[in-house]
């Protein structure tokens, strides 16, 4: 089954092509993972304020960086984890100004 790439997901790209470590039937169902990716988003904030990095420390580094041709499975790859990274941007701009608190509260909950 190979994927439209004007019209298909990202998911759907993996199901057809797999990634740099899974053959396309390994490719898991698409569930969402809280805890983990609770405990990746602390350990991002800490590494971050240990590392002193910011937003002009990272336009210094990828302004050098040279975009390249890849094989679909490492484009599905770099897709996936960059997805994986506006995840995680969204859910810590969600837990900083919550309109309800419970929300928050119900996050930990199910993380614990």
């Amino acid at each position: 089954m190979a994927a439209d790439p004007k019209t298909a997901s990202l998911y759907s790209r993996m199901q057809s092509y797999g990634t740099l470590t899974e053959a396309p039937r390994d490719v898991p169902d698409a569930r969402f993972a809280l805890p983990a990716t609770v405990h990746w988003m602390r350990a991002l904030a800490i590494l971050t304020v240990d590392q002193k990095l910011d937003f002009a420390a990272g336009r210094g580094f990828y302004a050098n960086v040279h975009a390249r041709g890849m094989p679909d499975p490492q484009l599905n790859t770099v897709c996936e984890q960059l997805l994986f990274v506006l995840n995680q941007i969204a859910a810590l701009q969600a837990l900083t100004a919550p309109t309800n608190k419970a929300d928050v509260a119900r996050t930990a909950i199910v993380g614990w």
